[in-house]
């Protein structure tokens, strides 16, 4: 989503008003946490707590693509208002 700076969807988004976060899932071959499925949804619950908790104006959204947008079908993201994958 955010490869290259003249072709950054995430920067896009931020242009448009939105508040944007992006999961860095880090080196996942060197986090146990993450050599699971448990812990990849783990990982991305703990996100969008975090994020509830942060607060902030409008609804809170995700996108995910590829493994994320996998993993967010997965998780069970109650506080999330919509998704995108």
């Amino acid at each position: 989503l955010d490869l290259l700076p003249e072709r950054s969807f995430a920067r896009w988004l931020a242009g448009q008003g939105c508040e944007v976060f992006v999961l860095d899932w880090g080196m996942p071959v060197n986090d146990p946490g993450l050599q699971t499925l448990d812990g990849l949804l783990r990982r991305v619950q703990d996100a969008v707590s975090f994020l509830v908790r942060r607060g902030g104006d409008g609804d809170l959204c995700a996108l995910g693509y590829c493994m994320g947008g996998t993993l967010l079908a997965l998780a069970e993201l109650r506080d999330v208002a919509g998704l995108v994958f």
